[in-house]
């Protein structure tokens, strides 16, 4: 059970790293967007 607990917090953690990643992203091609118009 312990081994499913670690393997899931681990899951999350590069969930939420992956998460910044594409909201930085997007809030740059918003913003080149926002800017060409």
């Amino acid at each position: 059970m312990k081994d499913a607990a670690k393997l899931l917090d681990q899951t999350l953690g590069e969930e939420s790293v992956t998460d910044e990643s594409l909201t930085g992203l997007a809030d740059a091609s918003a913003n080149e967007m926002a800017k060409a118009a």
